[in-house]
């Protein structure tokens, strides 16, 4: 149950990151590239405004899903 519980957790935050990406690409999230885009942050105010919530919520629920499993993992009792 501890495997199987931990597992189905990264498999579904996973799923939640995917189905956001998915949207992603329904609206159009991207702006046109002519040569190597070396510094993409500078091309952030070209991204629309609903694609940067889009991305905060992705950024989220990875901080929620690595944190959650930091707390669902047991470590070894330091003395």
């Amino acid at each position: 149950h501890k495997y199987t519980g931990t597992y189905l957790h990264m498999l579904v935050t996973a799923t939640i990151m995917l189905g956001i990406m998915e949207k992603e690409g329904f609206v159009g999230c991207g702006y046109d590239v002519e040569e190597a885009d070396l510094m993409p942050f500078k091309n952030f105010g070209k991204i629309p405004g609903v694609c940067k919530i889009s991305h905060f919520l992705g950024l989220t629920v990875l901080a929620m899903g690595i944190f959650t499993s930091f707390g669902l993992a047991r470590f070894p009792v330091l003395k």
